[in-house]
């Protein structure tokens, strides 16, 4: 994969270990498989996830 996309091994560590990696990182891992970003990514609800409130900087609307 690294040889292919020209992601770094420290970038690929992450995605092994489940962890955040940018938007730049994902584009070029498409571009090296030819492929498209919902090819490689899922949408997946988080049941966890704390809502920004309304007024903060997170909540803009």
């Amino acid at each position: 994969l690294k040889t292919v996309t020209g992601v770094s091994t420290a970038s690929i560590a992450k995605l092994g270990k489940g962890e955040n990696i940018t938007t730049a990182v994902l584009i070029k891992i498409c571009e090296g498989l030819q492929c498209d970003l919902t090819d490689i990514m899922e949408l997946v609800d988080d049941e966890n996830a704390v809502s920004p409130e309304k007024g903060t900087v997170e909540g803009i609307e």
